[in-house]
C-alpha cells in the first residue's frame, strides 16, 4: 500500500465515521476539516419530494426492475 493509499483510506474511514455520528473529531486539522466538509455538505443536500422517495425506495428494494419500453428495456 502507498503513502497516497493510506492517506485516502484514513481520510474516507473519518469522512465515514463524520457522516455516521455527525461530528467532526478527527485528531489530525486536516482530517478534521474534511470531515467537516462532509457534514456541511449533507446538511446542504436538497432533499427529494417525498413521492420521489418512496418510489426510489420502493425501486430500490425490487432490485431496481427494467421499466418495460425504456431505452434498457
Amino acid at each position: 500500500m502507498t503513502d497516497d493509499t493510506a492517506t485516502i483510506e484514513r481520510d474516507l474511514a473519518a469522512v465515514e465515521a463524520a457522516l455516521a455520528g455527525g461530528a467532526a473529531t478527527h485528531g489530525d486539522a486536516l482530517t478534521r476539516e474534511l470531515q467537516e466538509l462532509a457534514l456541511e455538505l449533507r446538511a446542504d443536500a436538497p432533499r427529494p419530494e417525498p413521492a420521489f422517495a418512496e418510489e426510489l425506495r420502493g425501486r430500490a428494494e425490487a432490485g431496481f426492475p427494467r421499466n418495460p419500453g425504456s431505452p434498457r428495456g
